[in-house]
């Protein structure tokens, strides 16, 4: 577990430091947070206030909870820019919020002019930024670690020996300069990825 709470620190340090690009180090910002209690989740808004907190150009101006959730996160996005009406930029903790971001924006013609961020690299989001939309999310490589829990589940139901060590995934950022590219190489990518795990855990 600690391995993945500090995944998540350095992954919200990544949002925080795309966000700061994107903002060319001001504005003001607000952030969404997950349900409270889950230790990966807040890990990953430590990461990012810890980057937001060092540019004095950038303000938070507000922090709601929205619960993960997409409706939810429309709805606290709404009340939040009924007091904040002039912002810069929204990161949300999960993709799903960031998206309900979107939709509490675009209800006001304001989704081409706010910097929205999220977490997962969810394909709605991926879709959402290639719509130039969503401006970026943190990918943790959702893809991969779903074939390495099917191929684990797998070798559980046959009885076959488990790999002990831990296996770390590499992080980028998703965000419409690279999307494109991204989109191109994703079928490739993921046949490479199942080829990689049943070469590792020798299941060919």
């Amino acid at each position: 577990m600690k391995k993945n709470i500090f995944k998540g620190k350095v992954g919200g340090a990544l949002c925080g430091e795309e966000m700061v690009k994107q903002l060319d180090g001001k504005g003001k910002i607000v952030i969404l947070d997950a349900t409270p209690g889950r230790d990966v989740m807040q890990a990953r808004v430590d990461g990012f206030k810890s980057v937001i907190e060092e540019n004095e150009g950038i303000e938070i101006v507000a922090e709601q909870i929205a619960n993960s959730d997409r409706a939810e996160a429309v709805t606290v996005m709404e009340t939040i820019l009924q007091a904040n009406a002039e912002i810069d930029g929204v990161w949300a903790a999960n993709d799903e919020m960031a998206l309900g971001a979107v939709e509490a924006l675009r209800a006001l013609g304001m989704e081409k002019d706010v910097v929205v961020g999220g977490f997962d690299a969810t394909d709605d989001a991926v879709d959402s930024v290639n719509a130039g939309e969503m401006n970026f999310t943190a990918n943790q490589i959702p893809y991969e670690i779903g074939v390495r829990a099917i191929a684990v589940s797998y070798m559980l139901a046959k009885d076959m020996e488990i790999p002990a060590e831990d296996i770390s995934l590499p992080m980028s950022m998703i965000s419409q300069d690279n999307v494109e590219e991204y989109l191109s190489e994703q079928k490739a990518q993921q046949a490479a990825v199942i080829q990689q795990v049943m070469e590792e855990y020798g299941l060919n």
